[in-house]
């Protein structure tokens, strides 16, 4: 994983990575040997692919993300978040079968 020009090592971002490396291979784009990698980009907003793209993967910790700095859990929850959609995994609302476990009441629906 490498994080290249994110000041945000102070609010938990170590830790998180410290957490996920277990499951994903740890190295940096200038020293590593891996072909696969996680690379952390102060993009536009927070987001990622899902799932394995091949290569550098770029997740974003970016503008937009600003406002979950006031609470660490937050914050580390964001980066969690995106680690969990490179490793594959969707929102709950978007999966094929949701509409076999979800009832939406319309009554209680505002237009």
């Amino acid at each position: 994983m490498h994080a290249p020009s994110l000041d945000i090592q102070p609010w938990g971002f170590q830790e998180i990575l410290d957490i996920f490396t277990v499951l994903i291979p740890a190295g940096n784009e200038e020293n590593s040997d891996l072909s696969d990698y996680l690379q952390f980009i102060r993009g536009s907003g927070c987001w990622s692919n899902i799932g394995h793209v091949g290569g550098r993967q770029q997740i974003s910790i970016g503008y937009g993300c600003e406002a979950a700095s006031i609470s660490f859990h937050l914050f580390v929850g964001i980066i969690a978040h995106e680690i969990l959609h490179a490793l594959g995994l969707w929102h709950e609302q978007s999966r094929p079968d949701r509409d076999q476990y979800i009832t939406i009441n319309y009554n209680n629906v505002f237009p």
